[in-house]
This record gives structure tokens, C-alpha cells and sequence, in this order.
């Protein structure tokens, strides 16, 4: 499938293996937040804690890169991920919120902390250019596994009583299968052709500088990046009340947000990972958050759509889905490939953890903003603001020329593209 080296195949494979492990397991740790509601009547601040414990992981893992030794990549990500997956196993038989909690919030923290080691592994597998189409692959295996797996613990949790027993340690024992597979994985990446031979310079990219923080070039991108998640995501607690105002039902909102998106996403991935082997990351993640921009544009001017057209306000919303689920591709992959990209092999791990330092900010930051504003004007001016910003920061990645590959890639891009 992809032209790699011996090592780096068997990595691929055990990479394959771990991913479709993990995507199950992602499937019920996406339904945590329904979980806790439905079955043990958290409250808002125990949803709270959950969302931020994944947050609080997202910025400790930059800590963690930043200490790393690049020869102990396998530790780093073995031992969080072996203690994330037993605490889903203590999850077993548990009816008290405060455990349920406690133990939920530490898998999502610790899980968090594997992903430093996780990029720089792959960056030392993958060639710069085939990394897109190869994440894009996994990817979509991965949201393949997430969704049907979803879908069927979803019609468990209502029509099997207490089966949130037997599902969150069952998710546990996924994710140690998993974790085997990525040691394995760390193994072949050792002896892999890229992770040897490759050899960095001062001139190997531009942004590759010994700290991501003091990388002008890479923290410009997540600016840029961010100003357009946090348009995307401020919106995220408004929107449900606001669409059930048209008509969409609560099974419909679940359809909404993760189901329309998620199998649009699986559609597009492969796509999006070609887009970013020839464009680049940036240009790529402009294209995603010009998508993203026309959900909330169209979500605002529903009314006045639906009266021009004679449609029912429900068939935009779907609309609005379906456009938000194309670009997701391009957004989830910039987001994994962008710090290998911007790096070299030695500070991989540290800009991933950066990536993620911003990312949870973002995550903390964006609803707040988003209440904030709710309570200063409507909901549809809100919608056309975030509009705003997206289109502004797509437009920004578009026409912004900031370099992000090793000498050579472009020339390669270029004969590759003539080829096809």
C-alpha cells in the first residue's frame, strides 16, 4: 500500500492493529459524559472535571516532552498508557459518581501524556511525504471502529440496564491489546531505515528550533489555529438548545454532532491526507476551517434560508453537518501532523506536547468565551462572529507562506504530482 521500508512496514501493521484496539475504545470513552447523566445522574460539575481532566492531560504532556529522552520514547508511552487503561478496570461494578469520576478523569489525563511519544514514534517511521496518507489511513480506521462501536453502546445503554459495568472495564482490556501493539510498534520503529538514517541540520526546516515556544514560524500557525478552534468550539454549549428551537430532536442532536461528522470524516480522511502530502499542513488546515465556517454562517441564517427555499429548517442543520463533517478531516490530521512536520527527530515529542499545551488552553478557554458572549448578544450574532474569526484564520493559513518541509520534499511533491 505504502512504499516503506521493511521495519517501518511491521510498525505500519502493528500501528494498523493498535489504532482499530483503540478506536473501539474511544467509543466508549466519547459516551463517558452520557454515562455519568444517564446512568449515574452526575451533575454539571462532575461533567466539568471530566472535561478538563482530558484538558489538564493535554497540557501536562508538554511537561513531559520536554523531559523525554528521545531513547526512552517505548517507556513513555507504555507506562501511561498501561495505568489510563487499568483505571478503566477499576471502573468495574462502580455506582458512585465521585469514583466514577475519579477514575474516568485519570484515564483521560494519563492518556493524554502518551501522545508526545506517540508523534515522535511515528514521525521516525513515516517519510515526510507519504506521513499524510499514512495517518490519514489509520485515521480513518480508527473513526471507522470509534463510530460503529458508538452506535452500538448507545443502544445498549438504553436498552441494557447497568451495562455501563461491563463496557468501560471491557474498553479497559481494548486499550491494554492496544498497548501491546505499540510496543511492538516502538520496537520495529528502532530498527526502521527513517529512524536511523535520517539527519537533521540547521537548515533541515526553518521552524525547527530547540524550543517550539521560541519557534516564531510554528507558534504563528497555532495562533492562526486557534483563533479558528475557538470560534469552532465556543460555539459547542449554545448550539444545542439553539437547533432543538428549529425542531431537532434530542436523538437528532447526537446524530448532529457525532454521527453526520463522523461518517463524513471517514469518507474524506484518505482525501485530506493526499491534500496535505501536496499543499502542506497549513494550506490544508485553512481549507478545514473554511469548511468549519460555513456551519455556524448557515446555522445563523436559517430563518431567512428556509424561507427563501420553501425547506424545513431542519434540512440546513444537516446541511451544516455534512459541511462541518468535510473539513473534519483536514482539521484532525493537521492537528497530528503539524508538529512532525515543523520538527526534526530530536524535538518531535516537544512540539507535539506544545501542540497539545495549546489545545487544552483552547478546550478551557473556548466555552467560557462562548457563555460570556451568550449573555451579551443572541445566538445568531454569535453564529456570524464565528463565522468571522474562521474565515479570517482560513484565509490567513491560505495565503501565509510559512515553510514546514525538509529540503528536497517540495521537489519530490512536485514530480510525484506530475506523475499522477
Amino acid at each position: 500500500m505504502f512504499a516503506l521500508a521493511a521495519s517501518s512496514r511491521l510498525a505500519f501493521r502493528h500501528h494498523v492493529a493498535a489504532s482499530l484496539f483503540t478506536g473501539l475504545r474511544c467509543a466508549v470513552i466519547r459516551l463517558l459524559h452520557v454515562i455519568a447523566a444517564v446512568s449515574l445522574g452526575a451533575g454539571v460539575l462532575d461533567l466539568s472535571i471530566l472535561l478538563c481532566a482530558n484538558a489538564l492531560g493535554l497540557m501536562a504532556s508538554y511537561v513531559v516532552a520536554r523531559h523525554m529522552p528521545t531513547s526512552q520514547l517505548r517507556l513513555y508511552i507504555l507506562v501511561p498508557a498501561i495505568l489510563s487503561n487499568l483505571a478503566l478496570l477499576l471502573l468495574y461494578g462502580v455506582d458512585q459518581v465521585s469514583v466514577f469520576v475519579a477514575c474516568a478523569s485519570l484515564h483521560m489525563f494519563l492518556d493524554a501524556c502518551t501522545l508526545p511519544a506517540m508523534g515522535a514514534i511515528q514521525r521516525s517511521i513515516y517519510p515526510r511525504e507519504q506521513r499524510g496518507r499514512i495517518i490519514g489511513h489509520v485515521r480513518m480506521l480508527f473513526m471507522c471502529c470509534g463510530l460503529i462501536g458508538a452506535l452500538s453502546i448507545a443502544e445498549l445503554l438504553v436498552h441494557v440496564p447497568q451495562v455501563h459495568h461491563y463496557v468501560l472495564p471491557a474498553a479497559g482490556v481494548l486499550g491494554l491489546i492496544a498497548t501491546i501493539h505499540l510496543w511492538c510498534m516502538c520496537a520495529h520503529a528502532k530498527q526502521s531505515e527513517e529512524y536511523n538514517s535520517e539527519q537533521s541540520s540547521s537548515t533541515f526546516i526553518k521552524s525547527a528550533a530547540a524550543s517550539p515556544m521560541q519557534d516564531k514560524i510554528f507558534m504563528s500557525f497555532l495562533a492562526l489555529v486557534s483563533m479558528a478552534e475557538i470560534a469552532h468550539m465556543m460555539l459547542q454549549p449554545l448550539l444545542p438548545a439553539y437547533l432543538m428551537s428549529f425542531g431537532v430532536e434530542t436523538r437528532s442532536l447526537a446524530w448532529f454532532f457525532v454521527i453526520i461528522p463522523g461518517i463524513a470524516g471517514v469518507c474524506t480522511f484518505r482525501y485530506w491526507g493526499r491534500v496535505i502530502d501536496r499543499i502542506g499542513v497549513q494550506r490544508t488546515r485553512g481549507l478545514g476551517a473554511l469548511l468549519y465556517a460555513c456551519e455556524p454562517f448557515i446555522l445563523a441564517v436559517i430563518p431567512q434560508l428556509s424561507q427563501m427555499t420553501g425547506l424545513e429548517p431542519v434540512c440546513f442543520v444537516w446541511m451544516a453537518a455534512v459541511l462541518r463533517g468535510l473539513g473534519l478531516g483536514a482539521v484532525v490530521l493537521t492537528w497530528s501532523v503539524a508538529p512532525m512536520n515543523f520538527s526534526n527527530k530530536h524535538n518531535c515529542a516537544a512540539y507535539v506536547g506544545c501542540n497539545n499545551f495549546i489545545t487544552g488552553l483552547r478546550v478551557c478557554l473556548a466555552p467560557i468565551i462562548g457563555v460570556g458572549l451568550f449573555y451579551c448578544c443572541p445566538v445568531p450574532i454569535i453564529l456570524l462572529l464565528a463565522a468571522a474569526f474562521l474565515s479570517t484564520a482560513a484565509i490567513a493559513l491560505c495565503l501565509n507562506e510559512m515553510p514546514e518541509s525538509e529540503p528536497g520534499v517540495k521537489s519530490m511533491q512536485a514530480k510525484q504530482l506530475v506523475h499522477e
